[in-house]
């Protein structure tokens, strides 16, 4: 029964450590998705604001007629596209490769939309005339941002969605895990209860034959004799006690011989004396 619990205790120990080595895991992948969802967040709002900056360059391009202002805006929102594109880059490597289809179309967008700037309203502007720019920039290329942005909130939504999704299911393994583990734990308990009291009945009914064995011996049975079974504690104290109790024996049986010749010799010396 000892060894039983020993090896009960042992394989309990291993699974509380197998148990919060996988929740440590699962709270890991806990806060790698909400940092990816956070920085698919960050990415995406620092697209749309790039987005809103190129559009409100685009307006002033349109609505200058300083040639040197001009150029400088253009410089100005070619910059801001690979700004713009790495930002897309990062919203997309930060959620998984997953929504490339939304991706593919944003860039699109952005590409047809940079044409249409270059080739049909910054011409016009260039040429001064500030109305038809404007006009352009309303009919041509305002289409195209509004189609753009759009897009970026459908890729916002389906980021945050997706991100949610998996942390939800996230919490539901490591709720399901934990319940295992006190399940497991509570199990564990009930059979190491079990088997103490099993272990200490079995003491009990040993030491109740000892205190038996030690009461006949006393009662004069010096025949009795205690058990010996294992190699615990109470069956060192059984074969102890027999030692004890069969050198008691040999010494009672020894007095009994001395007594036993001491009287025959003083019958013998009572009988040379009578005579």
């Amino acid at each position: 029964f000892a060894a039983a619990l020993g090896v009960l205790v042992t394989v309990m120990i291993t699974l509380a450590a197998l148990g919060l080595e996988r929740d440590r895991r699962i709270e890991a992948s806990v806060v790698a998705v909400s940092e990816s969802g956070l920085a698919t967040s960050r990415a995406v709002g620092t697209a749309s604001e790039i987005l809103e900056r190129m559009r409100a360059r685009t307006v002033l391009h349109a609505a200058s007629k300083d040639a040197v202002e001009m150029r400088r805006l253009e410089d100005e929102i070619r910059k801001l596209q690979s700004q713009f594109d790495d930002a897309v880059d990062r919203a997309e490597g930060a959620y998984e490769g997953r929504g490339r289809a939304r991706v593919a179309r944003i860039r699109e967008l952005r590409r047809a939309w940079a044409e249409r700037r270059e080739g049909e309203l910054f011409p016009v502007s260039r040429q001064g005339n500030d109305a038809a720019a404007l006009a352009l920039a309303q009919t041509r290329t305002g289409p195209l941002y509004d189609e753009l942005v759009a897009e970026f909130a459908h890729f916002q939504e389906e980021s945050n969605r997706f991100t949610t999704d998996r942390l939800e299911d996230l919490r539901r393994t490591l709720a399901g895990a934990r319940q295992t583990s006190l399940s497991l734990t509570a199990a564990g308990i009930a059979v190491g209860v079990i088997l103490a009291a099993m272990i200490l009945q079995a003491l009990v009914r040993r030491l109740t034959e000892l205190a038996r064995t030690a009461e006949a011996i006393a009662g004069g049975a010096l025949d009795s004799r205690a058990p010996e079974a294992g190699n615990d504690e109470v069956a060192r104290l059984g074969r102890a006690f027999n030692r004890m109790t069969e050198e008691l024996a040999r010494r009672l049986a020894a007095e009994a011989e001395h007594a036993r010749d001491e009287a025959a010799s003083r019958e013998t010396l009572a009988r040379t004396v009578a005579h």
